[in-house]
C-alpha cells in the first residue's frame, strides 16, 4: 500500500516534511478496499472497521499526521501506551545520506 507524495525535493525530504499529494485521492479508496477484502472475514474486523475507516479517511496534508493517527488508533485498540518521541524534537544533528 502506498500514499502518493508531492514530488518536490523528494531526495532530500524528511519524513516530517512529506506532504500527501492531494490531487488524486483514488489511492485512499484503493487502499481501504484492499484492507476490507483481505480482512473482512476475520473474527474482530467489524469491531474496528468503521472507526479505522474514519481515521483513515480524514483529510491529512502531511504523511506524518496520517501515520501518527493510525498508530495511535492501533495503540489504543491494543491497550499499548508507548512513549512516542519525534526525532525532530530530540535535538539530534546529522545529515541524510542519499
Amino acid at each position: 500500500m502506498t500514499v502518493p507524495l508531492e514530488r518536490e525535493n523528494r531526495d532530500q525530504l524528511l519524513i516530517k516534511d512529506a506532504m500527501i499529494d492531494r490531487k488524486n485521492l483514488k489511492w485512499k479508496r484503493k487502499n481501504l478496499k484492499a484492507i476490507y477484502h483481505n480482512y473482512c472475514k476475520t473474527e474482530y474486523f467489524w469491531n474496528y472497521w468503521e472507526e479505522f475507516e474514519s481515521v483513515y479517511n480524514r483529510h491529512y496534508s502531511r504523511l506524518l499526521d496520517m501515520n501518527l493517527n493510525l498508530l495511535n488508533f492501533f495503540f489504543e485498540k491494543l491497550g499499548i501506551k508507548p512513549d512516542i518521541r519525534l526525532t525532530s524534537i530530540l535535538n539530534i544533528s546529522g545529515e541524510k545520506e542519499i
